[in-house]
């Protein structure tokens, strides 16, 4: 992550990395993220209100609405790190600055407009292209970096399915094998490695391994997926 933040920081919009910092460092959901607008946010007690999400039918830019988050659930208050409230400070300073249309909306461009997140996305794909970490990123690997990085902090289980806005039992479940599994993908990849070479190879009961792999690469592909 380490790496990842050093080519942000280089990134030319500072709306781009701003946001981009505010879901690493926060676990929200993309959309919860550009959803945000000024009265959501409290920079004195360092808390953010999540109360909404955009929904955009079409990528273009200005057509969306603000709907009610995910689930019930996903209607929360989190703690905000010190290095996301001084990177909206800077933000704030620099849209006052530049003296860019007033917005309700905390990643609103010079016009007020919040981003797609389609381009929220490409953005970090582009930017994770530039490391050196063997992984092709996308926005949701933010937010599933920061349940993880919890977790192995130790971390209690129900704070932080509170902190990402997970509620149900469903969700809980698939939560637990998430943070037990997160080398999902490395053993993904030597299932599908073995799938190629045990087509037709059988074990000592004679039973074919081929069949044996591709149900190991179901249950894992379900658990990465999420």
């Amino acid at each position: 992550m380490k790496e990842f933040l050093s080519y942000v920081d280089k990134h030319h919009n500072i709306i781009y990395r701003t946001l981009i910092y505010a879901i690493a460092f926060t676990g929200m959901r993309p959309g919860e993220a550009v959803a945000l607008k000024y009265e959501d946010v409290d920079l004195e007690k360092k808390v953010i209100h999540i109360n909404k999400t955009v929904y955009a039918k079409k990528s273009i830019r200005g057509y969306f609405e603000l709907t009610p988050p995910k689930t019930a659930g996903s209607i929360r208050s989190v703690d905000n790190d010190d290095i996301v409230v001084e990177k909206l400070k800077q933000l704030y300073k620099w849209r006052e600055y530049r003296e860019w249309a007033k917005s309700d909306f905390v990643f609103g461009d010079k016009e007020g407009i919040p981003p797609i997140v389609k381009m929220l996305n490409q953005t970090v794909r582009r930017i994770g292209a530039l490391t050196d970490i063997n992984k092709q990123f996308r926005t949701y690997i933010l937010r599933h970096t920061h349940i993880s990085l919890l977790a192995e902090a130790g971390v209690d289980l129900n704070f932080i399915m509170n902190r990402v806005g997970h509620k149900n039992s469903d969700q809980q479940r698939r939560f637990i094998c998430m943070l037990h599994l997160g080398c999902a993908w490395p053993l993904l990849r030597g299932c599908m490695i073995s799938l190629l070479s045990c087509w037709k190879c059988e074990d000592k009961n004679g039973d074919t391994n081929f069949l044996k792999s591709i149900s190991t690469f179901k249950l894992l592909w379900f658990i990465y997926l999420y």
